[in-house]
């Protein structure tokens, strides 16, 4: 867990084979200000990041150091998608948690809908 949040940002970028110019455009903010995170010069915010992780298929605590594994697990995809439960009634029936720490709502509903699309890419046949 070495990696600084914008050389992992930046790194995913290019392994994805995007541009700075087209990962900017596909969340919605400048090339430059994309730029300003791939150098750590500024952090994102928590929206911000949440947009970053959901392009480039990956979740926050990749991007924050807090994890080195850049992709979710088969078991939390399966999981996720077992429960076949929407997000709000996903969250109301769990007390999801990390660390012993509740996850805020906002960055469960950015993980469940990462591991959702990779479920639905993965039964597509991409």
């Amino acid at each position: 867990m070495t990696n600084s949040m914008g050389s992992r940002v930046k790194n995913l970028r290019k392994k994805h084979g995007l541009s700075q110019e087209q990962l900017a455009a596909r969340i919605g903010m400048t090339r430059s200000a994309l730029g300003n995170y791939e150098v750590d010069r500024i952090v994102p915010s928590s929206d911000v990041l949440g947009k970053i992780a959901l392009a480039l298929q990956t979740s926050t605590d990749y991007l924050l150091g807090l994890t080195d594994s850049s992709m979710p697990t088969e078991a939390e995809v399966r999981f996720v998608d077992s429960l076949d439960l929407d997000n709000e009634e996903l969250m109301r029936k769990f007390d999801l948690k990390i660390n012993g720490e509740v996850i805020p709502s906002e960055h469960l509903e950015l993980a469940l809908g990462l591991l959702r699309s990779l479920q639905q890419q993965k039964n597509s046949g991409k």
